[in-house]
C-alpha cells in the first residue's frame, strides 16, 4: 500500500487537473498566436512578392525609357522600308532580287549593333516518358528590335518543390538593361513560330509597355 492518505491523493488529483487545464489553455493561446503569426507571415510574404514585382517593373520602365541608339533605329527603319517594299506587286523582278539580298545584310548589321533590350521568351518542353522524351524541344528567346534569336542550351528545376523549370541561355540572359517577357499566347501551330517583329518599333514594344503599366498601377 502507498503511504498516502485519500485526502492527500484527492488534493494531488485536484492540483494536477488544475495544472493540466492551465497548460491546455496556455497551449490554446499559443496556437492562436501561431495562427496569427502564420497569417501575418503569409501577408508579409505576399507584400514582399508584390514589391519585388513592382521593383522589377520600375527597372523595366527605366529600360523602356532609355532611347534606342539612333544607329540601331536608323538601320531598323531602313530594313522595314525594304521589307515593305519587297512585298509590293509593282516592283520589278530585278528590284525584288536586289532587296532580297539586301534585307539579310541589314538584319546582320542590325543584330551586330543591337544590345537586345526587348526579348520575348518561350518555354521549352522536357518531353513525355511515353515517347522516351524524344518529343522535347528547347526554350526559345528572340529580340524584337533586331530579330536575334537563341535556343536554350539546358534547363534546371526551380521552386521550393522543384516543380518549375528555368531554361538557360548563353546570350539572351537577364541583365539590368534588358526586359524579358513571356511571348504572348498563340494557339498551336502558330505558337511554334516567332511573332512578326518587323513592324514599327512603337507597336512592337507595346506588350512590354502594357505589362509594365499593369504592374505599376496595381
Amino acid at each position: 500500500m502507498l503511504n498516502i492518505t485519500r485526502e492527500e491523493l484527492d488534493k494531488m488529483f485536484a492540483d494536477s487537473a488544475q495544472k493540466l487545464e492551465g497548460l491546455r489553455n496556455e497551449l490554446y493561446t499559443i496556437q492562436l498566436e501561431i495562427n496569427q503569426l502564420g497569417t501575418r507571415q503569409n501577408e508579409t510574404n505576399k507584400k514582399i512578392k508584390d514589391e519585388e514585382k513592382r521593383l522589377e517593373a520600375i527597372r523595366e520602365a527605366q529600360v523602356l525609357n532609355d532611347p534606342i541608339p539612333e544607329k540601331v533605329s536608323g538601320v531598323r527603319k531602313r530594313l522595314l522600308t525594304k521589307i515593305e517594299r519587297s512585298k509590293r506587286e509593282e516592283i520589278t523582278i530585278a528590284e525584288k532580287k536586289k532587296m532580297d539580298a539586301e534585307i539579310p545584310e541589314l538584319k546582320m548589321e542590325l543584330q551586330k549593333e543591337c544590345t537586345h533590350p526587348f526579348v520575348f521568351h518561350r518555354d521549352g518542353y522536357e518531353g513525355s516518358p511515353s515517347q522516351d522524351f524524344e518529343n522535347s524541344y528547347p526554350g526559345h528567346r528572340y529580340c524584337i528590335v533586331c530579330g536575334f534569336h537563341e535556343d536554350s542550351y539546358d534547363s534546371r528545376e526551380t521552386g521550393a518543390l522543384g516543380l518549375q523549370r528555368e531554361y538557360l541561355f548563353k546570350l539572351l540572359t537577364t541583365n539590368d538593361n534588358r526586359i524579358i517577357k513571356r511571348e504572348p499566347y498563340r494557339p498551336y501551330p502558330e505558337s511554334q513560330r516567332c511573332i512578326d517583329i518587323w513592324i514599327p518599333l512603337g507597336a512592337a514594344i507595346k506588350p512590354f509597355e502594357e505589362s509594365i503599366a499593369r504592374t505599376l498601377s496595381s
